[in-house]
């Protein structure tokens, strides 16, 4: 009799392997980002060993009426209009897995920033903590531009901010603003 209740018991006992399995899968595969201080915005940060925590969610962008507004990301801080006096300066960022290739003309402090993300392969995403800007995803094929007013001189580290697989964390670059 204690032999045919194993025999019961095996079938129950390979269920709950196979359930206990997915569920260790399923969480091990989730991503999460470790809780970090990031420096806060204006201020260039030296070397930083992982991405700093997202930044607040920005208020919405308020377009006056009769105007379209700029294509931006969720996180994008809002567009502003350049002082007279202050060129704007377009660059664009391709971003590629895994990297960046940056093109455009010099930044100087005073210049309004209007920045051109692409992606050539794999989805990607541009987060410059510094000046308080990111974008959301960005596919192949698709471009967001996100803008600023470069307040100061600097090298200021820009990085992927869509877990976009094995390389994901050495996407980083700078942008470097002149006085």
């Amino acid at each position: 009799m204690k032999h045919a209740n194993k025999n019961r018991m095996n079938p129950f006992m390979l269920i709950l392997g196979i359930a206990l399995i997915a569920a260790l899968i399923a969480a091990c595969s989730t991503t999460q980002t470790p809780s970090t201080p990031s420096a806060p915005v204006g201020t260039p940060t030296a070397n930083p060993t992982s991405p700093p925590a997202p930044q607040q969610t920005l208020p919405p962008v308020t377009t006056p009426p009769g105007s379209t507004p700029p294509s931006t990301g969720d996180n994008a801080a809002p567009a502003t209009t350049p002082p007279s006096n202050h060129p704007v300066k377009d660059i664009t960022i391709e971003a590629y897995s895994f990297g960046f290739n940056q093109s455009g003309p010099e930044i100087h402090v005073g210049d309004h920033v209007r920045v051109h993300v692409t992606s050539s392969s794999g989805t990607h995403g541009v987060a410059i903590p510094d000046f308080g800007i990111a974008t959301g995803a960005v596919s192949p094929g698709q471009e967001e531009v996100i803008e600023f007013d470069a307040t100061q001189a600097g090298s200021f580290t820009y990085f992927c901010n869509v877990p976009c697989g094995p390389g994901h964390r050495s996407m980083r670059s700078a942008l470097v603003v002149l006085a």
